[in-house]
């Protein structure tokens, strides 16, 4: 760490730094997901990543700014951590940050944000997200899975999926085009102009 007290001092303090460093702890929830599945006995993790090559390159990316004792629990808090020392020491504006203070919604709600987006980043996530949904087909996540990705251990109940995804909703941030299906199979995107 140095002067800004974040392990990501090297990251450019503008949006675009800010959107990186979003995507990458939405990125490792998603990962998080996996590891907890594989823990119930639904997926086997490295299986997951044999798979799924690029997760590997995403996962290698990240650990390289990572603590090397860090466990998958402590994983979340960390780049809730992180992310906000960085914040704190830019003077710009950054969108991400404006959608926590300004709108009002919480962490987890801006990650849930950007897990909506992954698949609009890379299209390879939407082959992933249609795997941990089935028997759904959808190449983009659910609120139930949204949801599920943004629940630690210490906030249960402060992080169920209707929770964290409805203010989303409510701004308009995400689209749910099949509100006719049960509310938790409602397929989440961003619209195309946010993302």
């Amino acid at each position: 760490m140095g002067e800004s007290g974040s392990a990501f001092e090297h990251v450019p303090r503008n949006p675009a730094g800010s959107f990186v460093l979003y995507l990458y702890a939405a990125i490792y929830r998603l990962m998080r997901q996996i590891q907890r599945l594989s823990e119930a006995g639904g997926l086997e993790f490295d299986e997951i990543f044999n798979r799924y090559p690029f997760l590997g390159d995403y996962y290698l990316e990240m650990r390289q700014h990572m603590p090397e004792k860090i466990s998958w629990g402590e994983g979340g808090a960390w780049w809730r951590r992180e992310i906000k020392a960085w914040e704190a020491s830019s003077t710009e504006h950054l969108p991400l940050r404006a959608l926590v203070v300004e709108a009002g919604l919480g962490f987890e709600t801006c990650l849930a944000f950007m897990i909506t987006g992954l698949v609009e980043e890379d299209s390879r996530f939407g082959t992933l997200f249609a795997e941990l949904q089935e028997p759904l087909a959808h190449r983009r996540p659910t609120l139930e899975l949204v949801g599920q990705m943004m629940i630690e251990e210490a906030v249960v109940g402060d992080t169920d999926p209707w929770t964290v995804c409805r203010p989303l909703l409510d701004l308009g941030l995400v689209e749910a085009p099949n509100r006719q299906a049960p509310r938790s199979e409602w397929l989440l995107r961003v619209p195309p102009l946010l993302w």
